[in-house]
């Protein structure tokens, strides 16, 4: 619930932010709403990032058995890149750099994004190993 409420992900209940995971699919339950029924992609996306940090980190807490490698992909893929949406983007970035601070030598968080140069705040732009364009394919000529 932590990181859901770092991402400040709509609440669309009037009563306080809840998370459960369903025991019959694993997923999270935001609020009484089944993961499958949330109204976007863009929700389930930063839903889906929460979920991951989360079984991440607390199998570090808790000195369970979980590889400590967590790879995301597209993250920006299902959001606009103004408003609401870019703010988002950036808290995701903002998470994602604190948690791999804390976690630095037990967690690598990768991330895989088309939209990284305006999500990703100054102050966190150091953390970007790589930064591809279209015209930086490895194979010439594709």
């Amino acid at each position: 619930m932590e990181y859901l409420r770092e991402l400040r992900i709509p609440n669309f209940s009037a009563a306080e932010l809840q998370v459960h995971i369903n025991r019959s699919t694993y997923l999270p339950e935001i609020s009484g709403r089944d993961f499958e029924t949330l109204s976007s992609q863009g929700l389930k996306t930063l839903v889906n990032i929460a979920h991951s940090l989360a079984h991440h980190t607390v199998a570090i807490d808790r000195g369970l058995p979980l590889p400590g490698l967590l790879i995301l992909d597209g993250i920006s893929s299902n959001a606009g890149q103004e408003g609401f949406d870019l703010a988002r983007i950036r808290d995701v970035y903002d998470l994602l750099a604190r948690t791999a601070q804390r976690y630095l030598g037990r967690l690598q968080i990768g991330a895989v994004d088309n939209e990284v140069n305006n999500a990703v705040s100054l102050q966190r732009r150091e953390s970007l190993i790589l930064g591809l364009r279209q015209n930086d394919r490895l194979i010439r000529g594709l």
